[in-house]
């Protein structure tokens, strides 16, 4: 229906165009051009812009946002960070709203409860994963879990739960603890240095490399390293593709859609797919290795016994699943459907992670009396931490549960809430449904913003926007779980909720009771939120490290050693790593991407006016923050 004004439109310039060139002489060609240019502008500014939308539309009765449909709300979603925009329009216009993008692209935004719980919860296969959504994230995850939908989707999650399963967490603490460890010796280490050439250490590209050298050791007893070993493969393949720029990832994405690749430049994107390939090539080995392994786990042990073999990881998860289909003569899983499900668990079971515990450590650092109180806890319940010896028994720390210190669960989901990794997901209509009393049609985009509905009043209270783990303890009466959807809900709900919020616990145990880090509050992270466009000299210490962000992404240095580039660059605002400054007044500001959801900013400030003037200008998120 959207299309049908504009071939009315064109045969009426046709019959036009050969009026005048019959009866005035004028070139066929010509007048034909004008006429068509002419019929598009009449149909983009009247049928898209005001016809469709408000009158024609099945649409048209949702609260809408105001402003032009020909380009909508465009500019609001691509200048604030990722979620807000809905956030504000949730509390203006009401928890179901319409809003625009460019040439009258209609998309839903959902807060509404029954909403939600009907989207999630009661017919979760009529709300999928757009096509192009799943085809571009398909190159970088492949197709399993996160991107399977209908009756695969339920197998692949039923074969995939024993990996994720209580007991599995409990076995795999021994690997968080001892990552932990060593991520926290390799700060001390750098900050020992002492020397004002250190390098700055950029703390999302060390939790990035922690969080990777978990899901690979504890997901598939596979020992990455790249703790010790940043130039590993598999690590740099994910810098690649995680840290492209924002150009290269709409490109890398325009290559799945277009009908021929050849279209895009390849140049391009040669360096993404080469990281693609690297990724493929280690799930495959990956897949390869643990069958053996696997294999002979049963020549070895007994059927008693093999219940509870310690191998309790994702591989040996699907193993067993192909063990009772053989039993029962059908197929299990081809060997490619197992390598994607590697891809889908090393790139989102670490990157996720690593944002987690980023936003973790900068608002402990803005909160010092909520870092005070967590660090007491963990006083309590991990002494050995506080000790002032260099090595860790690590059986000794998974002798005490992460999960049973109350405060800290309560830390952690705070900030889930606050900041959830993944601030929106997008699903697709397919059939023709009613929500919240409004007819649906399929097709219809609709928007689930969990950086939206974690901070909306009719659910938290008056004080959503404030961070306050003590919130956990006594919720408000308004509160329904449904408004807590930072992993989504019901059969598409994040598999490894668990094992993420385990891995942030023993992380930040680690991290938050280590002496040489007592610095962790304001003087390590800190962040000046642009309230005006210039700061006074006096305003910040040049002694402390800073950070700023675009689109909600946390650049944090940990360096005490910033006074040396911050006189150089002649203002009292630090840099961020890596530590490039191009001449004694030219500074990068660099505002790091947090994954493929996440986009990249890079300004290169000239000089002070300029400075002022944009750099805060890659995004301002949080308010109070």
């Amino acid at each position: 229906m959207a299309q049908s004004l504009l071939p009315y439109l064109l045969a009426l310039s046709t019959a036009y165009a050969s009026i005048l060139s019959h009866h005035w002489q004028f070139q066929l060609f010509s007048v034909l051009a004008n006429s068509w240019a002419f019929a598009v502008a009449i149909h983009l500014i009247v049928w898209l812009g005001w016809i469709y939308p408000y009158h024609v539309s099945e649409l048209r009765h949702v609260p809408t946002v105001p402003g032009f449909p020909l380009w909508g709300q465009f500019f609001d979603i691509a200048t604030q960070e990722c979620g807000v925009p809905q956030r504000q329009w949730h509390q203006k216009y009401g928890p179901i709203v319409r809003y625009f993008l460019p040439f009258g692209s209609e998309r839903l935004s959902i807060a509404e409860e029954s909403a939600l719980r009907h989207i999630t919860r009661g017919r979760p296969r009529h709300y999928t994963k757009p096509l192009r959504v799943r085809m571009w994230m398909s190159r970088i995850f492949g197709n399993g879990l996160l991107l399977a939908e209908g009756d695969d989707h339920l197998n692949q999650r039923k074969v995939l739960m024993p990996a994720f399963s209580a007991q599995a967490i409990k076995e795999a603490m021994p690997v968080f603890w001892d990552k932990a460890l060593v991520l926290a010796d390799r700060w001390n280490q750098q900050e020992k240095v002492g020397t004002a050439e250190a390098p700055a250490i950029e703390v999302l590209d060390w939790l990035s490399r922690a969080t990777l050298d978990i899901i690979a050791k504890a997901g598939f007893h596979h020992d990455v390293n790249s703790l010790d070993y940043p130039e590993a493969p598999i690590r740099v393949a994910y810098q690649v593709i995680f840290t492209s720029k924002l150009w290269s990832q709409v490109f890398y994405m325009l290559q799945t859609l277009l009908p021929s690749p050849n279209l895009i430049p390849t140049h391009i994107i040669n360096k993404i797919e080469s990281a693609q390939g690297i990724i493929v090539r280690l799930a495959s080995k990956i897949v390869l290795q643990r069958e053996v392994e696997v294999g002979q786990e049963r020549a070895t042990v007994d059927i008693g016994e093999k219940i509870n073999r310690k191998s309790r990881d994702i591989i040996s998860a699907i193993a067993e699943q192909d063990e009772s289909l053989e039993k029962e003569c059908k197929e299990g899983l081809s060997f490619i459907e197992k390598r994607d499900q590697v891809m889908t668990f090393l790139g989102a079971g670490h990157d996720t992670t690593a944002i987690a515990l980023a936003w973790s450590l900068h608002l402990l650092s803005k909160h010092r009396e909520v870092q005070q109180k967590l660090r007491k806890e963990i006083r309590i319940h991990f002494p050995i931490l506080f000790s002032p010896q260099d090595t860790f028994d690590v059986h000794a720390l998974t002798a005490t549960d992460p999960g049973k210190l109350p405060y800290l669960s309560n830390v952690c989901r705070e900030v889930l809430r606050y900041i959830p990794p993944i601030p929106l997901i997008v699903r697709e209509s397919q059939v023709d449904d009613v929500l919240a009393g409004y007819h649906i049609p399929a097709g219809t985009l609709i928007d689930v913003a969990a950086n939206a509905i974690n901070h909306l009043p009719m659910y938290w209270g008056e004080m959503a926007s404030k961070f306050d783990p003590d919130r956990w303890d006594n919720l408000p009466t308004c509160w329904t779980p449904i408004a807590f959807m930072t992993f989504y809900h019901g059969s598409r709900a994040c598999i490894g909720r668990e094992f993420l919020e385990m891995e942030m616990k023993a992380l930040l145990c680690v991290l938050i009771s280590s002496p040489d880090y007592d610095r962790i509050s304001n003087k390590l992270f800190r962040q000046e939120p642009p309230a005006r466009p210039t700061f006074p000299q006096s305003h910040l210490s040049p002694t402390d490290s800073f950070c700023t962000y675009g689109y909600g992404i946390p650049a944090f240095v940990v360096s005490h050693r910033a006074n040396t580039a911050c006189a150089q660059a002649g203002f009292s605002l630090a840099i961020l790593a890596p530590s490039t400054l191009l001449s004694d007044n030219s500074l990068i500001i660099l505002c790091l991407p947090l994954g493929v959801f996440r986009a990249l900013s890079l300004i290169i400030l000239k000089d002070k006016q300029q400075a002022a003037t944009y750099l805060y200008a890659s995004g301002v998120s949080h308010q109070d923050i």
